[in-house]
């Protein structure tokens, strides 16, 4: 069943939807470090529906109201006891809003949570931004940060992600896309892209994670290229806590 456009105020005020976690794990030990929490429904894809709720101008209230409830279900699991990090996608677009620091203030004062192990992964849909809004993207990424969040960026080698948003936002962690992933065992050029990323992001304290792991090769090489962090059915697939 897909959601319609109709349908999509009623969607996002009864939060008809729900999340899926899957485990960040350290690809040197193996035990998990993280979980991504992501958005599921049982109408529509997650593109679709991102994609209707922007059409009908719900795009902020549906990001924030996904940011909370994610929160919430990991919370009553009582999983930040266990010093676990949450990674919570967010829409560049949501974090430029006007209300967002007013949101984020809300968080702080209503919610008893461990920030430092809250990172805010910016979310790589979103077309690049203008000169402006960049600049206020990075203002809001400083602001997130002195409030004790942790920053990361998505899906880095494609859609806006390019490798600039390493020099200009200065994130914690750095996702290479899947695309990396794929064949990486026997790619050469895609083993020289990551060992030059890996460099970078060990000269400059950010900490890599490569998504989409699902073979045993890869997951060897990526181990063999010194990369940190991984994410992959492989090592964990999505579910419900």
């Amino acid at each position: 069943m897909e959601i319609v456009q109709s349908e999509i105020e009623k969607f996002v005020e009864e939060e008809y939807f729900y999340h899926y976690f899957q485990p960040i794990c350290s690809l040197k030990g193996g035990e998990k470090e993280g979980i991504e929490a992501l958005l599921r429904a049982k109408v529509g894809t997650p593109d679709k529906i991102f994609e209707e709720a922007k059409k009908t101008k719900r795009l902020y209230q549906l990001d924030t109201r996904s940011i909370c409830k994610a929160l919430s279900t990991y919370d009553s699991s009582g999983y930040f006891k266990k010093d676990d990090l949450l990674f919570l996608n967010v829409l560049p677009s949501t974090i430029v809003h006007s209300n967002f620091p007013c949101f984020i203030r809300k968080l702080l004062n209503e919610h008893m949570l461990p920030y430092q192990q809250i990172v805010f992964e910016l979310n790589e849909t979103e077309q690049t931004f203008g000169s402006e809004q960049s600049d206020l993207l990075k203002e809001r990424i400083t602001f997130l940060k002195d409030c004790g969040f942790l920053i990361a960026i998505d899906d880095i080698g494609t859609g806006w992600s390019s490798l600039s948003t390493l020099i200009d936002f200065e994130p914690h962690f750095a996702k290479l896309d899947l695309y990396f992933s794929r064949d990486l065992s026997v790619s050469k050029k895609k083993q020289m892209m990551i060992k030059a990323i890996s460099e970078y992001c060990r000269n400059n304290s950010i900490q890599l994670i490569l998504e989409g792991i699902e073979k045993d090769e890869d997951l060897l090489m990526a181990k063999t290229l010194g990369i940190e962090f991984g994410q992959g059915y492989l090592l964990g697939k999505p579910k419900l806590l």
